[in-house]
């Protein structure tokens, strides 16, 4: 081997170094990417990144309450879809409905309405009217004795006026005034001056209220006289008085 030969050996003996320390550094980085991957991976997997909505509001309700004994009214709390009754200690006399709103902590959204209705106004333990049985007998007022006797009476039947009598042969129905069982009525005499007054001294006006039946618009028949009230002419004061009699 001559000497011109031996420089050709060592530089491909030093290349072949070099290669080695590049795959070497290769490895280690590509290992380095493999290893930021892998625990990026693992972190995403048990600790999700949209775990938690940015929405986080916390549970808010408000209830308006009508006026009366404090009370909490059933209500029905719905939560995602699901109903849950709630439990209540409400009085019976409570009126009126409560309203709230709720917002789901966990998601930023509405979750549903809470509603909470106390009883339909009333009273505790209930009241009911009944209606008067019908009556059996039609009433009415005829008025009979002497024109110009000297008054103008009006009458009340339960408090309310049906009419003023100054005259006589008038008739006047009166039934929807009168009310099964006692009736109350009320005369109420006015003295009319001279001109109205009858110079016969034995004159009167009766007002008489009858029960019977009734056959058409102002006729009746089987009349039954229940109250009878006379005025005479002679007299010169006023009078305000009240009977009562049973109606059938």
């Amino acid at each position: 081997m001559t000497a011109s030969d031996t420089p050709s050996v060592k530089p491909a003996v030093k290349k072949k170094k070099n290669g080695n320390q590049g795959a070497v550094v290769l490895f280690i980085l590509l290992l380095g990417v493999g290893g930021a991957g892998f625990g990026l991976g693992f972190t995403q997997k048990f600790v999700p990144i949209d775990a938690v909505s940015p929405d986080t509001t916390p549970t808010k309700i408000t209830t308006i309450a009508t006026s009366g004994p404090t009370a909490t009214a059933p209500a029905t709390t719905a939560t995602g879809g699901a109903t849950t009754p709630a439990t209540s200690n409400s009085s019976a006399n409570t009126t009126g409905p409560a309203t709230g709103t709720g917002t789901n902590p966990a998601t930023g959204s509405a979750a549903g309405t809470t509603v909470a209705t106390g009883p339909a106004t009333g009273t505790a333990g209930g009241t009911s009217s009944s209606t008067p049985s019908a009556l059996k007998k039609a009433y009415w007022i005829e008025t009979s004795g002497w024109d110009k006797a000297g008054y103008a009476i009006t009458v009340y039947i339960n408090d309310h006026p049906v009419g003023n009598f100054d005259v006589i042969d008038r008739t006047e129905d009166v039934t929807k005034f009168v009310v099964p069982g006692e009736n109350k009525v009320r005369f109420e005499a006015k003295s009319l001056p001279a001109e109205n007054r009858n110079d016969f001294t034995g004159a009167f006006l009766t007002v008489t209220i009858n029960q019977g039946q009734k056959t058409s618009a102002k006729e009746f028949t089987d009349a039954q006289p229940v109250i009878e009230y006379k005025r005479k002419v002679t007299e010169t004061t006023d009078f305000d008085e009240t009977k009562e009699f049973a109606a059938i």
